[in-house]
């Protein structure tokens, strides 16, 4: 058994315009997602096969 969560990511980039110094926005680059463990317990060809949501936090 491992303990580990679902992960997101997108990585962007900026863009300015040399000229004028107006920011014109970001570029998505990089995306997506993939199950990590901090014990090192998943692999790309070892996905798990159940989980459990957290519990609630103590109040």
């Amino acid at each position: 058994m491992t303990a580990g969560a679902w992960i997101e990511w997108v990585e962007s980039e900026s863009h300015f315009h040399g000229t004028t110094g107006v920011y014109l926005g970001e570029t998505e680059v990089d995306s997506g997602g993939n199950w990590h463990s901090w014990d090192g317990g998943f692999c790309d060809d070892d996905e798990p096969t159940h989980w459990q949501p957290l519990p609630a936090p103590p109040q």
